[in-house]
């Protein structure tokens, strides 16, 4: 039941409806104690909040959403340091930001975590420390 409650969490962030996605996430918390889960669907959910808040041109919502997404992945990396998706979270969210810096030293923490892991490889080789 969380795999599908996670799809359609997923989906209805793609799509940008906040209050589906809302909604979902209550539902995903009823459906599975995972908290890393739980907790990158809520990083996920203030990221999307974010970017519609930017384009709206809507800065103090975008700074809010954004503060709280560095807090909860900042946190993940805290509570599951041994996480190479706790770690892509937090660089996902330093890249967004634009501090490709901190978000490259995230990557290269999630690839040091999990080696074979393709896409760690490619977020670390692939984003500018620039």
């Amino acid at each position: 039941m969380s795999r599908i409650t996670r799809v359609k969490l997923d989906q209805a962030i793609l799509d940008k409806d906040m209050d589906r996605a809302r909604e979902l996430l209550i539902e995903l918390k009823s459906v599975t104690n995972d908290t890393l889960v739980i907790r990158i669907a809520q990083v996920k959910l203030h990221l999307v909040h974010s970017a519609i808040a930017k384009d709206a041109f809507d800065q103090t919502t975008y700074e809010t959403q954004i503060a709280a997404a560095l807090t909860v992945s900042e946190s993940l990396t805290e509570d599951f340091s041994f996480s190479d998706v706790a770690w892509g979270t937090l660089g996902t969210v330093r890249t967004t930001m634009g501090e490709n810096v901190k978000a490259l030293a995230a990557y290269a923490e999630a690839y040091r975590s999990s080696p074979g892991n393709l896409q760690n490889i490619r977020r670390y080789v692939g984003l500018p420390s620039r």
